[in-house]
């Protein structure tokens, strides 16, 4: 929500207008991509400041977190990589995932994870899936640690080989 808040900024005033029409419309519980579009660049300020206070005390947490650990490791999305599919609108779009249909949209939630509080990553190619499509590893580091991200990026790379392309884009 700050995010798209922020970017908001740039929208036409007839754009802001159908956004605000758009949002009215909407359910509270809708949760469709489109609906937090809506709802993020309607946002009043004084909602956007509790959702960064929110947002303060998740970087708060995450520093005493790396008081004890120097990296945090996770998926860098939610699936291994995909063919891409740009039909339709990009919040509609869905990917096969275990057995069923997931919003290609949520794949951003382990990216937001660090970007949302600050906090630099860095992903390293961990290899490739059985379909031959590449993985990786995202490396989170504390405020103002990007070297380290970096580093262990690097270490990683020597270790596993590095980025080997998939068939066909060699």
């Amino acid at each position: 929500m700050l995010l798209r808040s922020a970017t908001s900024a740039g929208v036409s005033d007839e754009q802001l207008a159908a956004h605000v029409e758009s949002a009215a419309q909407r359910s509270e519980d809708d949760r469709s991509g489109q609906a937090y579009v809506d709802r993020a660049v309607t946002l009043y300020h004084r909602d956007w400041w509790r959702l960064a206070n929110e947002r303060e005390m998740m970087r708060l947490a995450w520093t005493e977190f790396f008081q004890e650990y120097d990296l945090f490791l996770c998926p860098t999305s939610s699936s291994a990589a995909f063919p891409h599919d740009q039909e339709g609108d990009r919040f509609d779009r869905t990917l096969p995932i275990n057995g069923g249909r997931r919003l290609g949209a949520d794949q951003l939630f382990w990216a937001g994870l660090s970007g949302e509080v600050h906090l630099p990553s860095t992903v390293a190619p961990a290899g490739l899936t059985k379909s031959g499509l590449p993985c990786g590893l995202q490396i989170v580091g504390d405020f103002l640690q990007d070297r380290t991200c970096i580093e262990f990026a690097r270490l990683m790379s020597q270790e596993l080989g590095g980025f080997v392309p998939p068939p066909g884009y060699e």
